[in-house]
C-alpha cells in the first residue's frame, strides 16, 4: 500500500479507537433537564466526531509538504 493508503488507515483505526473510548465513559451529568438544544458531551467526543466527518478535509494535503505560515506558499500547495 502506498503511504497515503497508510495513514488512511492508521487514521481510520484512531478515530474509531478515539470513538470508542470516549462513548463507553460515563455521560456528562445534566444539572436540570434542558428544553432545547442536544446534551452536553465531552470536548473529546466532540473532537473524535467531527474528525471522523471531516475525514476528507484532515487528509486533504499530501504528507510530504510540512505546514507553513506564510499564504502565498500555502496558496501555491492546495491548488498546485
Amino acid at each position: 500500500p502506498s503511504l497515503a493508503e497508510r495513514i488512511g488507515w492508521r487514521y481510520a483505526q484512531a478515530v474509531a479507537e478515539a470513538l470508542a473510548y470516549r462513548e463507553a465513559q460515563v455521560p456528562l451529568p445534566v444539572p436540570r433537564p434542558k428544553r432545547r438544544g442536544c446534551q452536553k458531551r465531552r470536548p473529546g467526543l466532540d473532537l473524535a466526531l467531527r474528525l471522523r466527518n471531516c475525514r476528507e478535509s484532515v487528509l486533504r494535503f499530501p504528507p510530504t509538504s510540512p505546514p507553513t505560515r506564510w499564504p502565498t506558499t500555502r496558496r501555491s500547495r492546495m491548488y498546485g
